[in-house]
């Protein structure tokens, strides 16, 4: 157990936290420039370009990598997990490609929508790529 909680507490802190920095900073930046009277529209406005997919497209390499390393003694259990962490991927590997080369302007608001969702996502699928008790443990 105490092997899944370093694990699960590197990957918050080194792979995680530290992706979503340069989003953090921008944030942080505009807000301190501009001063709008909502922060939630800064996030927003920040988020909607669709960098959170690429973080997210990340997360989700990391659950697949990390569930496929060891035979777990769960094996429907990687599955499943395995099996939604791969759809999150397409997903967000669509809705980045599709965003980033599109000729006409999505809504922001689904953008930052789908963006979020998918990182939630990444972040279950993740944590749970780390739980999965393995055969040799």
């Amino acid at each position: 157990m105490r092997i899944v909680l370093r694990n699960i507490f590197i990957w918050l802190f080194f792979s995680f936290l530290l992706s979503i920095l340069p989003l953090a900073t921008s944030i942080i930046k505009i807000y301190s420039v501009n001063h709008p009277a909502n922060i939630y529209l800064v996030i927003k406005d920040i988020i909607s370009h669709g960098e959170l997919l690429i973080i997210t497209i990340a997360s989700l390499g990391i659950a697949i990598g990390e569930l496929y390393k060891e035979e777990p003694k769960w094996k429907l259990f990687q599955i499943v997990i395995g099996g939604g962490a791969f759809i999150s991927f397409f997903i967000a590997t669509y809705f980045f490609t599709d965003i980033s080369s599109s000729t006409t302007p999505y809504d922001k608001n689904f953008i930052y929508d789908i963006s979020v969702l998918l990182l939630l996502a990444s972040v279950f699928f993740t944590i749970s790529s780390f739980i999965i008790p393995k055969k040799n443990n």
